[in-house]
């Protein structure tokens, strides 16, 4: 599994590094030679991340760092298990010192040359800060069984992580990281049923959040059930489709079932910086037949509700934001501006965007894969309303498999 820093703490962060240890990243530098003995100790380290033995690993990576501070992956290896220890096993006074050093070793890892997609989101959390969130739980009881159950998780002890974590939800019945992770030790332990059970309660506490999805997604491909697995992936694409994680498990399935993924390309007019001004690209009139010339109403929508229109639909708004109703105007002004009569030979992307409109998944396009930051602001609200059609638009133009229609 492949999962998120930002969102899981630590607890998730090494069974991610464990499951692959000595697989070569994106980029792997060639490592420094070391003495017999000094070898036998590195290859001690990646047993011990092998097993999710963090705690155990450290102080070897730290007797590696200093013999050998030039090589990448063991600089790596001391990042991650200095942030492991800050995060399920420090105390409080110690943890800043801890996730400074960490941070130090994450930058010479990054400096040697070390690449891999966990390195990057350990680094983009040690970058935001200290990567430590606030306590999970106004019951301090429940929250201390959550960081007990996240030290026993680092020692690679997985049935006294989900007592802890048990004893923490029915201390905080509403704690969605104690059923998460207490399903992610089962699924360490390879008991898929176990982990199912708490993914979904995890999913039953916060719907809308798409890691217990996505995990439970892993658990189910571990089982040899992708099509189940498929379910859980495309709802946690509907969950928060911002995130890179959830379209990354769901490429991952289709590479797994030999499934093409699809990728609609729509490229849409850039509006004008000057105000009461618009952009028009002469190279769209010079081929009527491909009906392009039907652009220009999209730039005249969108400077429309630049001038005036946004301010009239949201009064609330302080300033102009580019919003889901302007787009999805602007783009349905496109379809209804093509001239079937002198379209003969009609642009792909036209023809793209006119089965989005027919099909009604047009504002579905537009949210999941033609979105900016403005247009993000509107999804929560969309999402309430239109969840099948969310989907619909997964399994029908992004998922290439008839089956899974």
């Amino acid at each position: 599994m492949l999962r998120s820093l930002v969102l899981l703490f630590v607890a998730a962060l090494s069974t991610a590094f464990a499951q692959q240890p000595q697989q070569a990243p994106t980029a792997k530098p060639a490592a420094v030679s070391l003495s017999p003995e000094l070898e036998q100790k590195r290859q001690q380290a990646r047993q011990f991340l092998a097993k999710a033995q963090t705690l155990n690993a450290l102080p070897l990576y730290e007797e590696l760092a200093k013999a050998a501070p030039e090589d990448a992956e063991i600089q790596y290896g001391l990042a991650f298990c200095l942030y492991t220890k800050a995060k399920a096993d420090a105390p409080p006074a110690d943890v800043p010192a801890l996730i400074e050093r960490s941070r130090q070793a994450a930058n010479k890892a990054k400096m040697l040359g070390y690449k891999s997609d966990l390195f990057a989101m350990l680094l983009s959390t040690l970058e935001q800060g200290n990567g430590l969130p606030p306590s999970p739980s106004a019951n301090e009881e429940a929250s201390q069984r959550l960081k007990e159950g996240e030290a026993a998780f680092a020692r690679g002890d997985n049935d006294a992580a989900i007592a802890a974590y048990s004893a923490a939800l029915k201390l905080d019945p509403k704690l969605y990281y104690a059923a998460l992770y207490a399903g992610d030790a089962c699924f360490r332990k390879k008991d898929i049923a176990c982990s199912s059970e708490w993914f979904s309660k995890a999913i039953e506490l916060q719907p809308d959040t798409e890691t217990a999805h996505r995990y439970w997604g892993d658990a189910l491909m571990a089982a040899d059930k992708p099509r189940e697995a498929l379910d859980q992936y495309i709802e946690a694409i509907v969950a928060n489709p911002y995130v890179k994680q959830t379209w990354g498990s769901l490429v991952n399935w289709g590479k797994k079932n030999n499934v093409q993924l699809a990728s609609i390309r729509i490229d849409r007019p850039a509006t004008s910086d000057a105000p009461n001004s618009i952009n028009i690209d002469p190279a769209i009139l010079e081929h009527p037949e491909t009906g392009r010339t039907a652009w220009t109403s999209y730039s005249i929508v969108r400077l429309a509700w630049r001038a005036k229109l946004f301010a009239e639909k949201y009064p609330k708004e302080p300033k102009y934001r580019h919003t889901l109703e302007e787009e999805d105007q602007a783009l349905s002004t496109v379809v209804s501006t093509i001239d079937p009569k002198k379209a003969t030979h009609l642009d792909p992307q036209l023809a793209s965007l006119e089965k989005l409109k027919q099909d009604g998944l047009l504002s579905c396009w537009i949210l999941l894969n033609g979105a900016d930051q403005g247009i993000a602001q509107d999804y929560i609200a969309y999402r309430e309303a239109h969840r099948d059609l969310l989907r619909r638009y997964l399994r029908t133009y992004v998922i290439q498999d008839g089956s899974s229609r």
